[in-house]
């Protein structure tokens, strides 16, 4: 799954991107392409099957992160996004002579409601044009007919709320419309997790929201600098958490993402997908191949092989086999069968 870090110009993005990575990426205006990097996602569930049969490999679930150079111009960051599955939005809550802000006084709310406006109104526009085509394509007869016009009138309804409200929280949709509009990437149904990017010097008045996560972003990437051996010391007296597993929670619950593992005798891996996913969605993020030729998916509980002690007995005596409509639950440990 890929998230991007966004935000106002001057956040701290990257300096988010190195403490999640534990790489040196130059913070300022000086980037020119988009830095990306897979985060692995601490599993202590994966050691436990690891160590059934200790295969060569062990590859923990991971999320993709991305850091847009300061430079691309707006419209392609907000095109890039649209690509994306979460938004986690840095907001400013530090105090810097050196970096600039474009408010006189440190007003992290206002900064995360213009952001959020930027987004709204990039959908809206989005949506006035595909209205004015759809309204040029449903004169001519076309084999798509009836779900453009089913598209027209998700967005004729989706708009009045959006101009009204700013926000699509309460737009519903069912399943069938939700897929229909899918690929255009709408900013303001994205799933949204924010950080706010704090200094020492205001940690006791950084005012908390929307669930924000308080992040010492100049600190903790001064100690993810530091060797190895140094780092945990500052971490316990500072009370942070090492190289930003606190954001990782933070983007599994936006994301409302759940982990399947698969093993075999080269790995035991860990696989980041949406709740709710099914079985032969869960396939295609193994393989396009296993997708397009299911048939079933051996499934076994994590919970099983915990208390049975072994996977191979834990497949024995509670393994089940799920067709394609059944929905994969945390902790699934699979094996998928299809035609090649």
């Amino acid at each position: 799954m890929k998230l991007a870090l966004s935000g106002l110009p001057r956040s701290g993005k990257t300096t988010i991107f190195n403490i999640l990575t534990g790489r040196s990426e130059e913070v300022g205006a000086f980037a020119t392409k988009t830095a990306v990097a897979a985060l692995p996602v601490p599993d202590p569930r994966i050691e436990k099957l690891w160590n059934e049969y200790k295969p060569p490999k062990k590859v923990y679930p991971s999320l993709m992160v991305h850091d847009l150079p300061p430079g691309m111009k707006e419209t392609q960051a907000l095109a890039f996004l649209r690509e994306m599955d979460l938004l986690l939005v840095v907001v400013r809550a530090f105090e810097s002579e050196f970096v600039a802000h474009d408010r006189p006084v440190l007003d992290p709310a206002a900064d995360a409601a213009e952001f959020r406006t930027r987004l709204v109104l990039s959908d809206m526009q989005l949506i006035e044009k595909r209205l004015e085509r759809l309204e040029k394509i449903l004169k001519r007869p076309s084999p798509d007919h009836d779900n453009h016009v089913k598209e027209q009138e998700v967005f004729t309804r989706m708009l009045p709320l959006m101009e009204e409200c700013g926000s699509l929280s309460d737009f519903e949709m069912t399943p069938d419309e939700e897929k229909l509009i899918r690929n255009y990437g709408l900013l303001t149904l994205k799933p949204t997790a924010f950080i706010l990017n704090a200094g020492e010097e205001t940690a006791d008045s950084t005012p908390a929201f929307e669930d924000a996560l308080v992040v010492f972003g100049k600190l903790e990437m001064e100690i993810c600098e530091l060797p190895e051996d140094e780092q945990q010391c500052y971490l316990s007296e500072y009370g942070i958490c090492k190289q930003g597993t606190e954001i990782l929670s933070l983007c599994y619950k936006a994301l409302n993402a759940i982990t399947f593992f698969t093993t075999g005798d080269d790995e035991v891996r860990g696989w980041t997908v949406g709740a709710g996913t099914t079985a032969p969605e869960a396939a295609g993020q193994i393989h396009t191949d296993l997708q397009k030729g299911f048939i079933k998916a051996e499934v076994v509980p994590y919970d099983k092989f915990l208390e049975i002690g072994s996977y191979k007995e834990a497949r024995a005596s509670a393994g089940r086999l799920e067709g394609k409509d059944y929905i994969i639950q945390d902790g699934d440990i699979v094996d998928i069968r299809f035609n090649p």
